[in-house]
């Protein structure tokens, strides 16, 4: 029975690991500033990866969020509370977006707000 265990826990991470991506390297913490009421947009680059931790923003009624995924519409607050009235509800962060990835966000009812998105950028190391 052992054996079998250790063949089968041998094969498995044998196989996992065979099929993986590569580690992750730390490269850079980049802040994303985010002009109000402007969609940007930021592509991350070939054999990076990003992970989105946080955001600032000073509109409470209209907080930073993802709005587009390679063009795609969606709509991802990046708040860390809940304004239910307005239907705005936190992602669920960190928030990791692959390489060659578009990613765009918005905020703000009026062009005096300024903001921007905390991202950690990896390299990916084959």
């Amino acid at each position: 029975m052992k054996q079998f265990l250790l063949l089968s826990a041998y094969a498995f991470f044998g196989f996992t690991t065979a099929f993986a991506q590569g580690t992750l390297q730390f490269n850079q913490v980049l802040n994303l500033e985010i002009p109000s009421t402007v969609e940007t947009t930021f592509t991350v680059p070939s054999g990076k990866v990003w992970k989105i931790i946080s955001a600032t923003y000073t509109s409470y009624s209209y907080p930073m969020r993802i709005s587009k995924i390679n063009g795609n519409s969606t709509t991802l607050y990046i708040t860390n509370y809940i304004y239910g009235s307005n239907n705005i509800y936190p992602g669920v962060l960190p928030y990791w977006v692959p390489g060659s990835t578009s990613i765009s966000f918005i905020h703000g009812a009026s062009a005096n707000y300024k903001s921007s998105v905390s991202v950690i950028e990896f390299n990916v190391v084959p």
